[in-house]
């Protein structure tokens, strides 16, 4: 066995954990053995300037640099990934300056319905949070939901604001910035009606806002901006040991007020909201920054009057509570702020895990290099990072290309070869199908899902020529593998969506029973067994009651267009 040793700082709480972390992957993937101390194979250090990492050639090995400790974890990460898979722990990555081309590399964990990060263990979620840090991930954030609870004293908010607490806090032992997002008006469960929110068409909305769940207060009604200033400052004592770094102000999904007087919500009652919300924040936590969302703006009132009243409003200096803006849409990237100056940073919000399919991440991996690229092209230049959306690890390879398009700009179709050597184990002389593979997936992602929206058990690929292909070549590549290999999530997933989608192709678009059993391990894969939400759990066998339940309801009324296919 080899010996590999690793010098830091050992008062430094990010970088001790980078250490450790570094030993785990090297000893479970090499025969190598980790320690501590000097002579180093490899040193940790900090250094100064702003947002950059370096990896230097040293007399027995290599000096990672970094301005901060994600940019440490950047560096580690880089060294990682330029091992070839099969060989000795012989690091050889490119020396020289990573520097970093956008302010914010985040990344969003939807802690809903059951789904992946609300289910599975918390040491799971932890070493996850790691790998995204050797990605590049530097700020990770969650969102308290209240409509589900009655206050921040209902036992179930207290034991979700504990889940949430310990993922921050992980993320903060790596050195990981810290973000929070809220809705402006949002509510809970025991919202009186007398301030509740309208959700109608009228008033210049031709839809009613999406993602409403009635628990939303009007803050023209009496008392109601009093209510959403309480429930903010009630959520902040909860969360009071968290110190968030950023807090994310959102407008719509869910959220918003469609009264004479708040309309149009994006340019009226979202600003007046979010300014108030924005002042108990800064005073509660004066050194957090504020990102104020435009999410859905235009996508329910008719024409551009709530952009043109939000940019009005930015360019007035009304808006100066706000650090940095944040654009993005499902599917293509709003034209208005790209069209027009932005006089603050302008950071995405990547939706990456619900497009194309449903049950979000119930057919396993869902990568996309292709679309990433294409939203990069358009809106890439004048983006100052982001944070993209997240409902679990399937859309883990969309990360990589993202955090890595974050980090240095790099081409998507590289990201797609780091990661399937270094996160799948393939050889050199693979990657090129690995590619082809990657690609064939991308070409049968969009599907319609009817097994939940009609007695039909059925799903329909739009583009059903590669599925096949994709299947063949995931299980040619399975074969160069250890059993070991092929168990490992983030290649079992994949392989799990290609044969997911041959089995449907096979048989004219039904749900068959070997496609019950691979929605059934899809279903312990994700840790999504609690779900009962239609978009979280699989086709799984469990699930299949359930969703005939809802089909049988005479109230029930099905609508198989979904907002991402609109």
């Amino acid at each position: 066995m080899n010996e590999y040793r690793i010098s830091f700082d050992k008062n430094d709480g990010p970088m001790t954990a980078l250490a450790n972390a570094l030993k785990k992957r090297i000893e479970a993937r090499w025969d190598t053995a980790v320690s501590f101390g000097t002579p180093a194979d490899l040193t940790l250090s900090y250094t100064e300037g702003h947002r950059f990492g370096e990896i230097c050639a040293a007399e027995s090995g290599f000096l990672l640099k970094g301005t901060e400790a994600p940019d440490l974890w950047n560096m580690a990460g880089v060294l990682l990934r330029s091992i070839p898979t099969g060989g000795p722990f012989k690091p050889a990555p490119r020396c020289g300056i990573y520097k970093t081309e956008k302010e914010l590399c985040g990344m969003y964990f939807a802690t809903h319905f059951h789904n992946f990060y609300h289910s599975a263990p918390l040491p799971v979620i932890f070493d996850y949070i790691e790998d995204l840090a050797f990605w590049g991930l530097e700020a990770l954030a969650v969102w308290f939901d209240m409509h589900h609870y009655t206050g921040t004293d209902d036992p179930e908010a207290i034991t979700m604001a504990s889940r949430l607490k310990a993922i921050l806090g992980h993320a903060k032992s790596l050195g990981l910035k810290r973000m929070m997002t809220t809705l402006a008006n949002e509510g809970f469960s025991t919202t009186p009606e007398a301030i509740k929110a309208t959700n109608a068409v009228q008033n210049g909305y031709y839809l009613k806002p999406d993602g409403f769940y009635h628990t939303e207060i009007c803050p023209h009604s009496e008392g109601g901006m009093e209510q959403i200033l309480k429930n903010r400052s009630d959520m902040l004592d909860l969360f009071e040991d968290v110190q968030p770094d950023f807090f994310t102000i959102w407008p719509y999904d869910q959220g918003g007020c469609t009264c004479e007087k708040c309309s149009p919500w994006g340019s009226n009652g979202f600003l007046k909201t979010a300014k108030a919300e924005a002042e108990l924040i800064k005073k509660r936590l004066p050194n957090t920054k504020i990102i104020l969302s435009t999410w859905y703006f235009g996508e329910f009132y008719r024409g551009t009057a709530e952009w043109d009243g939000f940019y009005d409003a930015l360019y007035r200096g009304e808006l100066d509570f706000a650090d940095m803006i944040m654009a993005d849409f499902p599917a293509v990237y709003p034209k208005y702020p790209l069209t027009h100056h932005t006089p603050k940073p302008l950071v995405s919000f990547n939706e990456f895990s619900m497009y194309g399919a449903s049950p979000w991440g119930g057919y396993g991996a869902n990568p996309m290099p292709a679309h990433i690229a294409e939203q990069w092209h358009d809106a890439g230049q004048q983006l100052s990072g982001g944070m993209p959306y997240s409902e679990g690890i399937f859309e883990d390879l969309n990360k990589a290309i993202t955090l890595r398009l974050f980090r240095m700009g790099q081409d998507p179709y590289e990201t797609v070869k780091e990661y399937l050597r270094y996160e799948c184990f393939l050889r050199e002389e693979d990657l090129d199908k690995g590619v082809d593979l990657i690609k064939a997936m991308e070409t049968g992602l969009c599907r319609d899902a009817f097994a939940f929206q009609t007695a039909e058990k059925e799903v329909i690929l739009w583009d059903r020529s590669k599925a096949e292909e994709a299947e063949k070549l995931a299980l040619e590549l399975n074969e160069s593998l250890s059993a070991e290999q092929r168990e490992n999530i983030k290649w079992k997933q994949i392989v799990l969506r290609t044969e997911i989608d041959a089995e449907l192709v096979r048989n004219e678009n039904r749900i068959t029973e070997k496609a019950l059993d691979l929605f059934d391990t899809v279903d312990r894969l994700y840790h999504t067994g609690n779900s009962k939400t239609a978009p979280i759990r699989p086709f799984c066998r469990k699930q299949i009651p359930v969703l005939e339940a809802k089909v049988a309801n005479p109230k029930w009324k099905p609508n198989p267009t979904f907002w991402w296919e609109q």
